[in-house]
């Protein structure tokens, strides 16, 4: 590389001399030294990329490459290679098929200009999106346990129950095994709690503990077969062909009522942040419209 840098060099030296004198071909020999270095360095250079590029390609059409990275990214490990082979196959036709249909599509499809705009209008929109989450992470933040029960407090027609809640405690027993003695202590389940339980590991189908945490009364019979009628604390029973099921309902609140807080406090602070999002962005708008009108970002050409 260098002798043709030489070369070059001196043959445009010894012309410039003959025409110019000595000193200004000193000049131009200094030139034509430095454009010879920069354009052998960058053929140099982008042929260099250009073997190095090639690295790792699997397929390409035109300017459209497809890396093996790519391909090794969805084949799951542990593939055997031909199952590994009819993927990789697989996911090349679609590539190459999809860029194909792409390049004909965008020499021959009429409305480009149309699509331009949308494609133009989307990215803006996205960028908008996820510019606007960004400012909500960082300045809206989950309310906390008091200002969600505040908010309970102050909007409970938000938090009517849809379907009777009881707590207590169920269990269903086949029917060839002797239940007298366990229904006497499931009726009074707060005093037989230990004797209840050793119970129902030996015999029972299911079993429910449930007397400090409420639960849809759907969750505990089937509401739609079920012959039982709960709509109110106390003790029930229902036997079929197979198993007998007891429940004692220990407290019970009715479809329509405000729902304990503890069931919905999740639901407030999911509610509430929800709202302060919704609030915050909509001043954030109408702060950076004001904002732009104040220091004449916007010119309005309005005609009365």
């Amino acid at each position: 590389m260098l002798s043709l840098v030489n070369y070059i060099s001196h043959l445009i030296t010894k012309i410039l001399a003959q025409r110019k004198g000595a000193v200004l071909a000193t000049h131009y020999s200094l030139l034509a030294t430095i454009l010879c270095i920069v354009f052998t360095s960058c053929s140099y250079i982008e042929q260099y990329i250009k073997e190095h590029e090639s690295e790792g390609i699997v397929a390409t059409i035109g300017d459209n490459h497809l890396y093996k990275e790519e391909i090794n990214k969805i084949i799951p490990q542990e593939t055997n290679s031909t199952d590994s082979a009819l993927i990789a196959e697989a996911y090349i036709r679609r590539w190459a098929t999809n860029i194909l249909i792409l390049d004909n599509a965008e020499r021959n499809i009429s409305n480009q200009t149309e699509i331009n705009k949308m494609v133009e209008n989307y990215r803006r929109t996205l960028v908008i999106h996820y510019y606007k989450q960004d400012m909500v992470n960082e300045k809206v933040k989950m309310p906390s346990d008091e200002e969600a029960i505040e908010f309970y407090n102050a909007n409970q027609q938000l938090f009517l129950l849809q379907q009777p809640i009881i707590k207590g405690a169920s269990i269903k027993i086949p029917n060839n095994i002797k239940t007298d003695k366990i229904e006497r202590k499931f009726k009074d389940i707060h005093n037989n709690i230990e004797e209840i339980e050793k119970y129902a590991l030996q015999y029972a189908k299911d079993y429910t503990l449930f007397t400090e945490h409420w639960k849809p009364l759907n969750e505990i019979i089937d509401l739609e077969k079920s012959k039982l009628k709960i709509t109110k604390p106390g003790y029930y029973e229902e036997k079929d062909s197979v198993n007998l099921t007891l429940i004692n309902v220990i407290e019970y609140m009715n479809q329509g009522e405000v729902a304990p807080i503890e069931m919905v406090l999740e639901q407030a602070k999911a509610t509430l942040y929800n709202q302060q999002k919704k609030d915050y962005l909509n001043n954030f708008d109408n702060e950076i419209y004001d904002y732009a009108i104040k220091h004449n970002q916007i010119k309005l050409k309005i005609e009365n």
